[in-house]
């Protein structure tokens, strides 16, 4: 994945600052092959703050995933938008 480790502190960010999350997902189109392959998802994630008394955060999006096929099997190449995570 390009941008890797800075979307990886992205991920660590949003883990520390919530306590559990509430994910909802459609697939709304797929397509690849034996290597490759993208998926355009509805996402919606609800985020529960990790500090006592925050409300929920609701986020909606439509989310763009490619993968591709390695020795150990399928793994995210890209999510687009990123900024969805932070």
């Amino acid at each position: 994945m390009t941008g890797y480790l800075n979307f990886r502190r992205q991920m660590d960010a949003l883990f520390d600052t919530y306590d559990s999350f509430r994910v909802h997902f459609t697939i709304e189109q797929s397509s690849g092959d034996s290597e490759s392959g993208a998926a355009t998802v509805d996402f919606e994630i609800e985020e529960n703050p990790a500090s006592s008394g925050g409300q929920p955060v609701r986020k909606h999006e439509e989310l763009r995933f490619t993968f591709e096929h390695a020795k150990k099997g399928w793994k995210i190449l890209d999510v687009d938008p990123r900024s969805f995570f932070s």
